[in-house]
C-alpha cells in the first residue's frame, strides 16, 4: 500500500506529458517484441515472451499486457482457447493462487500504470482528463461517460469536450448535445439548457473530415429504423469509404457491394464506436498512426465483432460477406 500511495504522489509531481514514458521502452527486447505484435503473426508466442519479459522485470512489458488483457479483439481468438492456468501465465505476476494482475504489480514504478486502474472515490471528470492528457483515449470516453450514468449529463458533455477526445466524441456528441438541449429547452431545466447551449458554443466546430461520422436523424425523439433509412445509410456507407483504412478492409471483405456493407456496420456499431475502434487498443504504448500502419490492423478491426453477440446476427444478416470475414478472423 505504502508503495502504491508513492507512486499517487509521483503523478502529481510529473508534467502529463511524462506520463506515457514507461521504463523498458528502449528496451531492444520489448521494442522487438513490440514489432511482433504489430505484424500479428502469432500473437500467442508473442504473448508468452512479453509474460517472460514482464516477469524478467520490464515495466513496459508489464504495462503492455494489461492493456492487452482488456483490449479482447487482440488476444481473445488464441487465449479463449487456453487453460485458465495458461491466460494466467500470461496475464498475471505470479503471486499465490490468482497472481496479480500487471497493471496492478506496475503501478508502484509507472505513473501510466497508476493512472490505468481505478480508485475508490475517482472524479471521473478529472481522471478523464487526466486519461485524455495522457493519450489514453478509450479508457478517457469511458470515465467522462460516468457521470451521465449518475445524472450529471452536462459533466458528461463536458468531459467529452476535451481537446484531445473531442475528434473521437464530436461526431456524437454535438447532435446529443443539440437534441438534449432541445429536449429540456422551457422546462424547469432552462439552467441545463443553457449550460448546454454555452458549452456547446464554446467548442471548435468539426472539420470536413469529422463530419462525416456525425449520427444523422438523430432527436429527441432517438434515431429512425434502419427500414425507414436504408438509402440514408447506404449513402453514409459510400461517404465513410473515404476513410482509406476502413475502406479497405471492408472492400477486401466485400469488394461487391462496399458502400452497402459501410452503411450497415456504420448502422449496427453506431458513430462514436465506429470511431473508437480507430484508436490503437495499447495508446499511447503503441500510437494510432502505428497500430493503423500494422499488418494486425485488420485482424483487430474485424474481431471488435464478436460471433455470439445479436449484433453479429443482424450483420450476417445484412452483410454476410462482412460476416464471414470476421470468422476468419478468429482463426488462430
Amino acid at each position: 500500500m505504502a508503495r502504491l500511495l508513492l507512486s499517487i504522489a509521483w503523478i502529481a509531481l510529473f508534467p502529463l506529458a511524462l506520463w506515457a514514458q514507461v521504463q523498458g521502452e528502449d528496451d531492444p527486447r520489448y521494442q522487438k517484441l513490440r514489432t511482433e505484435w504489430l505484424a500479428g503473426a502469432d500473437d500467442l508466442a508473442t504473448l508468452r515472451d512479453m509474460a517472460a519479459l514482464a516477469n524478467d522485470g520490464n515495466v513496459a512489458a508489464q504495462v503492455t499486457l494489461g492493456l492487452i488483457e482488456y483490449a479482447f479483439p487482440t488476444h481473445y481468438y488464441v487465449t479463449s482457447r487456453l487453460s485458465p492456468d495458461s491466460r494466467k501465465a500470461i496475464f498475471r505476476k505470479p503471486n499465490g493462487r490468482f497472481g496479480v494482475p500487471w497493471i496492478r504489480f506496475a503501478a508502484p514504478n509507472s505513473p501510466l500504470a497508476a493512472l490505468l486502474m481505478h480508485y475508490k472515490d475517482t472524479d471521473y471528470t478529472a481522471h478523464s482528463a487526466a486519461l485524455a492528457d495522457a493519450g489514453v483515449i478509450g479508457l478517457a470516453i469511458a470515465y467522462a461517460n460516468m457521470p451521465m450514468n449518475l445524472g450529471d449529463t452536462l459533466s458528461t458533455m463536458r468531459a467529452l469536450g476535451h481537446p484531445a477526445l473531442l475528434p473521437y466524441t464530436g461526431p456524437s456528441l454535438f447532435p446529443f448535445m443539440q437534441a438534449f438541449e432541445a429536449g429540456v429547452r422551457g422546462t424547469k431545466y432552462e439552467d441545463l439548457a443553457n449550460g448546454i447551449s454555452d458549452l456547446r458554443q464554446s467548442l471548435p466546430a468539426l472539420d470536413s473530415g469529422d463530419q462525416i461520422l456525425v449520427a444523422p436523424f438523430f432527436s429527441s425523439q432517438g434515431a429512425v429504423s434502419w427500414e425507414e433509412s436504408e438509402d440514408a445509410w447506404r449513402a453514409r456507407g459510400a461517404d465513410l469509404l473515404q476513410h482509406p483504412k476502413l475502406a479497405a478492409v471492408v472492400r477486401a471483405a466485400c469488394p461487391q457491394n462496399a458502400d452497402d456493407v459501410m452503411g450497415v456496420l456504420f448502422h449496427l456499431r453506431g458513430s462514436q464506436q465506429a470511431r473508437l475502434d480507430l484508436i490503437s487498443p495499447l495508446a499511447p504504448l503503441v500510437s494510432t498512426e502505428d497500430w493503423l500502419a500494422s499488418a494486425r490492423f485488420k485482424g483487430d478491426l474485424l474481431r471488435v465483432w464478436y460471433p455470439t453477440s445479436s449484433k453479429f446476427k443482424d450483420l450476417e444478416q445484412r452483410a454476410p460477406c462482412y460476416a464471414k470475414a470476421v470468422i476468419e478472423a478468429y482463426k488462430p
